[in-house]
């Protein structure tokens, strides 16, 4: 008889709060879709809180399509920044919910492990971190989604490790991630072929977003659910990358892997942002050289001498890049081909290049801004549009020093690991691992890897590389397939 009041009490209650949001969400003035997302954004973070796993296929939901519900805001009655933000808010809450979940509910029960701890401590020194550069630049909305962008979202880390302990479970979580980015991919490619819907270029009117300078373009580039054309570059390039993983770990037929791959590049390749090109195209050569250990050396040297080579060699290209583009483009040309294949793009990041030449921008703990030498990209010696120069110039080479001889410690365990598995498992770890580091060479084109949401697929990638470095049962079944 209790139980069943109890049931009668929780179901008035649920409709009591569906009346109040409904009511709230139409009477309470300004964006209808807005409002909504507020409460939408507390349903996330206790969804979070009270069922961590599943809240992390929410996440992914969210990171698929939550950029579709701020364009539908243009169909209310007004729209602000205010109402991005209840919107951006979404997923990192329900990620937030979990952490917070998990940290307290195993410390309660003494359940804490050494290499949980260590996880979440790099992940809060790496937020904090970001959060203090974000203080000292020009601070806003922008500041406020660089800390999550790069800060928030690399709790996945500490998470994932918790809620997915053996790798078939995550794996499975992979292809259901998988799944949910079909519609994001057939949307891309529907969008390059038809264009955008009305009110997705009455979206980009508002400038509200950083994809509105693409209505000063040739053609506007495809975005599909996400925010931008990079993003979705890379995510259908992780796609397609996650999707031969699953077909490696006998999880999806060669089949439907094969057709969901092919279905991924196609949409890498309609966004006409060379970013997922890159990846896509380095990732089956680094997935070779990580398999042996002379190929490893060669690919490493070979890396090396291209980045040297790159950086010696900018001047040259800077002069070139002009005639290179009329040759590509053809006289009077400016179609897809050029947009495709517009190298002029890459004229601030061979700029970069050339500018980590100048002695005067070596500094140990890098260039006080007040001593920059100008505003414009001309004028500044200092010009820096890729994240590596930047580092240099802002950071300094004392702080870039240490960092890479930390990586070089962390790839010299990584790849010592590796060589000593068995080959039968080398194989699907390579893949897996090679398809990490190509993920990794996008920040080669910019900081998308790490913008919402790319940043939960690499991420999810990392945690994926790290199960590969413990033995797992599948793969005695695997084995004994072959």
């Amino acid at each position: 008889m209790n139980q069943r009041i109890i049931s009668i009490f929780l179901v008035a209650a649920g409709i009591m709060l569906g009346l109040y949001v409904m009511l709230s969400v139409l009477t309470g003035g300004g964006n209808e879709i807005g409002r909504l997302a507020i409460y939408i954004s507390c349903g996330c973070f206790f969804t979070g809180l009270i069922v961590p796993r599943p809240s992390m296929y929410l996440l992914l939901f969210l990171a698929g399509y939550s950029d579709l519900l701020k364009r539908f805001m243009v169909l209310g009655t007004s729209l602000s920044q205010s109402d991005l933000l209840y919107v951006l808010a979404m997923a990192p809450v329900t990620l937030a919910g979990a952490v917070l979940s998990l940290f307290v509910s195993r410390l309660i029960r003494g359940t804490v492990r050494k290499p949980e701890l260590l996880r979440f401590g790099i992940c809060t020194m790496v937020l904090l971190m970001v959060g203090v550069s974000a203080m000292r630049g020009e601070g806003g909305m922008s500041a406020m989604r660089g800390v999550v962008d790069y800060g928030a979202f690399i709790y996945i880390f500490y998470v994932f490790p918790i809620l997915f302990p053996e790798r078939d479970e995550l794996l499975k979580f992979v292809k259901i991630a998988v799944y949910i980015f079909v519609p994001v991919a057939i949307y891309g490619i529907w969008q390059r072929v038809f264009g955008l819907s009305n009110f997705e270029m009455d979206y980009l009117l508002t400038g509200l977003t950083v994809e509105s300078r693409q209505l000063e373009d040739i053609a506007v580039r495809p975005f599909s659910t996400l925010n931008a054309a990079s993003s979705l570059t890379v995510v259908m390039a992780a796609c397609a990358m996650l999707s031969y993983i699953l077909i490696s770990a006998k999880l999806f037929g060669k089949f439907i892997g094969g057709c969901l791959i092919c279905l991924f590049i196609a949409a890498c390749i309609m966004t006409f942002t060379r970013a997922g090109w890159v990846v896509l195209g380095v990732s089956p050569f680094i997935v070779i050289a990580f398999r042996y250990r002379l190929t490893t050396l060669t690919g490493y040297i070979a890396a090396v001498v291209m980045a040297l080579s790159l950086v010696y060699f900018s001047d040259w290209v800077l002069d070139n890049l002009q005639g290179w583009q009329a040759e590509i483009s053809g006289e009077g040309d400016y179609g897809r081909s050029t947009q495709a294949f517009r190298v002029t793009t890459l004229y601030d990041r061979f700029l970069g290049f050339s500018n980590l030449k100048n002695p005067d921008n070596w500094k140990p703990f890098g260039i006080n801004e007040a001593t920059r030498y100008g505003d414009g990209r001309f004028e500044d010696a200092a010009f820096s549009h890729d994240l590596i120069s930047s580092f240099i110039f802002r950071r300094g080479y004392v702080p870039a020093g240490i960092g890479a001889l930390i990586g070089v410690a962390f790839l010299w365990r990584m790849h010592s690991k590796i060589l000593s598995q068995p080959m039968i498992e080398r194989k699907f770890t390579t893949v897996v691992v090679g398809s990490c580091v190509a993920l990794l060479l996008s920040v080669a084109a910019g900081g998308y890897l790490f913008q919402f949401p790319a940043n939960i697929f690499f991420w999810i990638m990392v945690c994926l590389s790290l199960s590969c470095f413990a033995p797992y049962k599948e793969l005695e079944i695997i084995d004994a397939h072959e």
